[in-house]
């Protein structure tokens, strides 16, 4: 920034005597149980509300919830649960943040090579295992698997709701290694093979 003229250099050697760096609320969730008991403390005595209770379930939904907003967000969550909770239990309008949380999905865990192994062996299933020879070139066979496999993984990607950037990294990734196993000795066929 000082740089590019966007923030004055005096001014940033004041301020830049210990460097600290904080990682975001999601990665440090087991923070998160002594920040909401800080935050309940907190609003109750300011707004001389008893809390002495925070149930399990919501500190588990709190734990899952992925804090965009980092500790502010969490706060602001705490203190709007602590003037709605009708007695003295912490309750969350739960359905709010769990529309929030991310769900984690099997299809954003899963490796290419995961996805490799469990397609293939269906395309080849498919083409009644003829990889090679006059009947099936091993062209063919590249560009069915590809196409095969781009319709798959686009569609289980949207269906997990993620962007069109993992699906291009995927299946550049997967065309790479089709190439090079097309172009290897031994043909596609033997090189498909390996990968099962």
């Amino acid at each position: 920034m000082v740089a590019n003229k966007q923030f004055r250099a005096d001014l940033y050697y004041r301020l830049n005597v210990i460097p600290i760096s904080l990682p975001p609320l999601r990665d440090r969730t087991a923070d998160i149980p002594a920040l909401v008991k800080y935050f309940v403390n907190k609003f109750s005595a300011r707004l001389n509300k008893p809390i002495d209770v925070i149930p399990e379930d919501v500190m588990e939904v709190l734990k899952a919830h992925d804090w965009p907003g980092n500790i502010r967000e969490l706060q602001n969550v705490i203190e709007r649960a602590v003037v709605l909770s009708p007695e003295s239990v912490l309750r969350l309008a739960l359905t709010e943040l769990k529309q929030m949380t991310k769900p984690q999905s099997p299809v954003a865990a899963c490796t290419l090579a995961d996805a490799e192994r469990e397609h293939i062996p269906g395309v080849l299933k498919q083409t009644g295992g003829l990889i090679g020879g006059r009947l099936a070139r091993p062209r063919d066979l590249v560009c069915r698997v590809r196409r095969r496999f781009t319709r798959c993984a686009s569609s289980e990607l949207k269906r997990a709701g993620h962007t069109g950037r993992l699906l291009a990294r995927w299946l550049a990734a997967f065309r790479r290694r089709l190439r090079l196993s097309h172009r290897g000795a031994g043909g596609c066929s033997q090189n498909l093979r390996d990968t099962i």
